[in-house]
């Protein structure tokens, strides 16, 4: 036989042959690699989409936990309508897509405390039922 031991690769190396892959290896390989993708990038999506809910429902909290903070701020009353008692108040920013739903008025008093109350976070078809535990009002999703 001619050639001699390379023991880096552990195969017998053959003058005048070409190192390298068959078309076959490569084959495989983009074949491994297409299956591999197809089932990652679609769970990609959905995680990106849980990612997404998940941060913009803690924009919801921290814009609910700080009326309090709000109330104080302004020196005066604030209140949170009960559902069918009128629109969600201006000064109650939430992100796009997102409803809160109260059921009874939840009042937030110039001094930073609140009655609490039960309310409902909708985002996308999804409810989130939730309380504003007084007297400091911090929201508890349940």
């Amino acid at each position: 036989m001619i050639g001699h031991w390379n023991s880096r690769s552990l195969r017998i190396a053959v003058p005048g042959k070409d190192a390298g892959f068959t078309l076959l290896e490569l084959l495989v390989v983009l074949a491994l690699a297409g299956l591999l993708l197809s089932v990652v990038i679609p769970r990609l999506a959905t995680i990106y989409q849980g990612v997404r809910s998940s941060l913009s429902r803690n924009q919801v909290e921290i814009a609910i936990n700080g009326l309090g903070a709000q109330a104080y701020e302004q020196g005066r009353l604030l209140v949170l309508p009960a559902a069918g008692q009128g629109n969600a108040p201006s000064w109650l920013k939430l992100p796009p897509g997102w409803t809160l739903t109260v059921a009874e008025p939840i009042r937030f008093y110039p001094s930073g405390a609140c009655d609490g109350g039960r309310v409902v976070l909708n985002y996308g078809g999804v409810r989130y039922p939730a309380v504003l535990v007084p007297p400091v009002c911090r929201l508890k999703v349940l």
